[in-house]
């Protein structure tokens, strides 16, 4: 069994219309649910990942730079 206890997940889609439409928001969260990821541990955006205002993504920065996290587990890396 997987110790993921200092773990995190990170998923994203690039536009409100994406996620509205079903392109993978909610298929990203259930994958990192299914992987042993609990709410708590899963962020994510609705943004362009060329901002740097995504509060999903700027809160996992934060917990990284703090030491609270090892993993960062992201279920598809052009989200």
């Amino acid at each position: 069994m997987r110790d993921l206890s200092r773990a995190l997940g990170y998923c994203r889609v690039s536009t409100q219309r994406q996620h509205t439409e079903g392109h993978g928001l909610e298929r990203y969260i259930e994958r990192l649910k299914q992987y042993g990821l609990t709410e708590e541990q899963i962020h994510w955006d609705i943004e362009s990942g060329a901002s740097d205002k995504r509060k999903g993504y700027n809160q996992v920065l934060e917990l990284v730079r703090s030491g609270c996290v090892d993993q960062i587990i992201v279920p598809c890396f052009d989200r």
